[in-house]
């Protein structure tokens, strides 16, 4: 679980594995978003670039201060778009926001 502490920059790394291998993401876009949990209504877009896309590493970042995030529970999920336009979604990931 990822844990974000009320007003403090925050950063997600992920990887895109398959059969337990690196996946060379060269070419695709992701993009990342906290959710609510209750009904999955989106309380932040995240920053969303891959680092390294040949080895499939991207990161999701926290795009403005975090001050305003709610104490509480919000869900992780990234997208994947290939170059093709397909879209392959992540599992929703907890998140705890907790006061500093």
């Amino acid at each position: 679980m990822l844990t974000i502490v009320q007003g403090r920059d925050f950063s997600k790394v992920g990887a895109v594995i398959s059969d337990g291998q690196a996946t060379d993401c060269t070419g695709w876009n992701v993009r990342g978003w906290l959710r609510y949990p209750a009904d999955g209504t989106v309380f932040v877009e995240l920053d969303a670039a891959f680092q390294d896309a040949a080895k499939g590493v991207f990161t999701l970042d926290n795009p403005a201060p975090t001050i305003g995030y709610p104490i509480g529970r919000l869900t992780l999920v990234a997208e994947l778009i290939s170059p093709s336009a397909k879209s392959y979604y992540t599992l929703p990931e907890p998140v705890q926001v907790i006061k500093e």
